[in-house]
């Protein structure tokens, strides 16, 4: 069954003490072992589970599932063999085998030496209007670092969880609590476990990504990947005063659009 995550903080950091089982394969070896698919098919057919099932689902992310059941199904995926999260009953289920997938790789899909660059966030002006737009260009800039594959699938995860926190009214899940459950399964060190110190700017920088998907993704770099989500502007609000408890949206400025970045050779538009 399912049950309350418990000192959320704390739990996530015991998360990467952990021997990583389960899914044994970093994103670009994902990516020649599924034909070329640039998405991962656990987080395709994840994310199309809870796209169509689960969007309204309070407390999604914040509920865990059965170890075993968990197991259950990763030993199904490194099989090969197909999922249908109907049999199982719970929307909570693909909703944990997603964290488990993105905290089980061998690499982070955001890269370890982007995490050191992503520790820098706090360090930009945290004024209201023209200054916050510096934080998005700043998140920018950190993702053109990345490999084009790791890109591709990472903004195909922001696309979706943008699309959850549109519907925080129903599921409370704005994307300053999306971020609370993110932002320690998408980067951490190349040694050792993240720091406490590590937890505002990685959370911060996840909630900038949500909350801003449509500036910090650029409409022609999402093309190509289905299903990406909207590129709109984030809501209404932004996660410049706010910390990890908050509900719904909360009323503040959108930042000034950011001219999309230039497209660089080491990665081309998709």
């Amino acid at each position: 069954g399912c049950r309350e995550d418990q000192s959320p903080v704390l739990a996530m950091i015991a998360h990467h003490t952990q021997v990583k089982t389960g899914f044994p394969f970093s994103p670009l070896s994902l990516k020649d072992k599924n034909q070329g698919e640039l998405i991962p098919p656990v987080l395709r057919s994840t994310v199309t589970h809870l796209r169509e099932k689960g969007l309204r689902t309070e407390g999604l992310f914040r509920r865990s599932a059965s170890v075993q059941t968990v197991r259950e199904i990763q030993r199904l995926y490194n099989q090969g063999k197909p999922v249908n999260f109907d049999d199982y009953g719970d929307i909570h289920i693909p909703a944990a085998i997603l964290k488990t997938f993105l905290r089980e790789l061998p690499q982070p899909l955001l890269t370890s030496e982007a995490y050191e660059q992503i520790l820098g966030i706090t360090s930009t002006s945290c004024s209201r209007g023209v200054e916050s737009s510096l934080r998005v260009t700043h998140c920018r800039q950190i993702l053109q670092s990345l490999p084009e594959h790791n890109y591709a699938v990472l903004s195909y995860l922001m696309g979706f969880l943008h699309e959850v926190s549109r519907e925080s009214i129903f599921n409370k899940m704005n994307s300053s609590n999306l971020a609370c459950v993110f932002g320690l399964t998408l980067t951490w060190p190349s040694q050792g476990a993240s720091s406490f110190s590590a937890l505002v700017p990685l959370n911060l920088f996840t909630e900038l990504l949500i909350e801003y998907y449509g500036k910090v993704f650029s409409p022609q770099e999402a093309r190509g990947v289905p299903g990406t989500g909207s590129t709109e502007a984030g809501e209404q609000g932004g996660p410049f005063a706010r910390g990890c408890t908050g509900d719904g949206h909360a009323a503040g400025p959108i930042p000034p659009a950011v001219p999309p970045r230039p497209v660089t050779e080491a990665r081309r538009p998709l």
